[in-house]
Formats: structure tokens, sequence, C-alpha cells
């Protein structure tokens, strides 16, 4: 969770203006947690994932961490695809370089160094942000060409929202099935 604080009433908003929000104690918490979890039950159904895929907003590459910690298993893999929708500074990222000093592991991840310096969406309206049904059919695709079977989409509630047609909590696992053929979920 970014842009939520226990301690101040308006701070979420404050928050929206802060460019590439970092994760909140609460919701390192909820992450936290749900690494905990992972780790700690052999059946667990996120032990099958066999790639992990994170926006490269700080709250989600910290979030994939949290999850499923630093080791090189499962592969990760950094994607702009599904970067939030661009409607605060809050989701407009960091530079490419910015991320790196920030979080050294990145340059082992797959498509990190295909990243560019300025990756998030630009030149675009507001309404084509709203609803980014371009960016999400795009992402759709590019899942659907991937050879694993079960991917770890660690990313954003108004992507997943027009992804999946359901917004999804912080943390929250939603397992869905995508056609390959037609990239339809």
């Amino acid at each position: 969770e970014h842009n939520y604080s226990t301690t101040k009433r308006v701070s979420w908003l404050g928050g929206l203006f802060l460019r590439d929000s970092p994760l909140t104690e609460r919701g390192r918490s909820q992450a936290s947690r749900l690494g905990e979890e992972l780790r700690s039950d052999e059946e667990h159904p996120l032990r099958q994932v066999e790639v992990v895929i994170s926006s490269p907003l700080s709250r989600a590459i910290e979030t994939s961490l949290l999850i499923f910690g630093e080791e090189a298993q499962p592969p990760r893999c950094i994607s702009h695809l599904h970067t939030e929708r661009c409607i605060f500074p809050c989701d407009t990222g960091r530079t490419s370089e910015e991320l790196l000093r920030k979080f050294s592991c990145l340059e082992q991840w797959e498509g990190f160094s295909q990243l560019p310096t300025e990756w998030w969406p630009k030149d675009r309206s507001i309404w084509q942000e709203v609803t980014p049904r371009d960016r999400v059919d795009t992402f759709r695709r590019y899942l659907a060409q991937r050879s694993e079977a079960v991917l770890a989409v660690v990313g954003h509630a108004g992507f997943f929202g027009e992804l999946a047609g359901k917004h999804m909590s912080n943390c929250e696992t939603l397992w869905l099935d995508l056609d390959p053929a037609d990239a339809s979920v």
C-alpha cells in the first residue's frame, strides 16, 4: 500500500503528489506477511511461480522483494508495460539509473537492461490513462508470449482493475487463466 497513513488523515492525498511514492510501513507489513506465509508453507500456491514480473515503480519492486525475497529463484523480470495508470506524480517513476542506485539487484533482472531511461507513460491524455485499454492489451500479449506457465505479476490496482475487471486489495492474489492463442483472460 502506498499513500496511506495511520497518523494523518489527509496524508494519503499529499502522497499523490510525491513522485514514485514508496511503500508505507503498512504496505511493507502487508508484503512481509505474505512473504512469510510463502516461505513457511511448503504448499503455498505462490511456490508454483516460475517468474516474477514487477512494475518499475519503487513500491512494486519493494513488494516483489518483500514477498519473494532477493534470491534468484524464481527468476525476476521488470516490465514497464504494466505500470500504474500515470495520472498523478506518484505514478511517475524514477529513471532506470535512479532505480539501480536504489535497488542494485535490478541489474540481474530480465528486462532491466532494456528499460528506457524514462519508461513511464508520457504524451498521453488523462482519458487514455484513466482507462489504459491499449496498454492492458499490449501487456496481455506480452504475458501470452512468455514460455512460463505460472507467472506472478506485481503491479498496481488501477492497472489490474482494467486487466482483470476487479479492484484488487494490497497484496491480494488473483489467479487468472490467459489464453496464449489470443491473450484473452
